[in-house]
């Protein structure tokens, strides 16, 4: 069975861009220790992401970098 490991990571990056949305979207109703620790959770996940979508194979045409075209924003401020 072929898989598509591009369309995999573009659409768990696509999920993930709606759910950063939707924990903005309900964030201000938190207390802050709630807030800091979702927004580190979702952080996490979305780095883990942002990760694999640099990973690619050569020998598998469906299994490219895709850095340049797929990236989760993060939520914290990390500068």
């Amino acid at each position: 069975m072929k898989v598509s490991v591009d369309g995999m990571r573009r659409n768990m990056t696509d999920d993930l861009t709606r759910l950063r949305e939707a924990i903005l979207s309900i964030t201000d109703n938190l207390y802050q220790d709630d807030k800091q620790e979702i927004i580190d959770s979702f952080d996490q996940v979305a780095c883990n992401q942002n990760s694999f979508n640099c990973m690619y194979d050569d020998e598998n045409p469906s299994f490219n970098d895709l850095r340049d075209s797929c990236e989760v924003e993060l939520i914290g401020d990390y500068d």
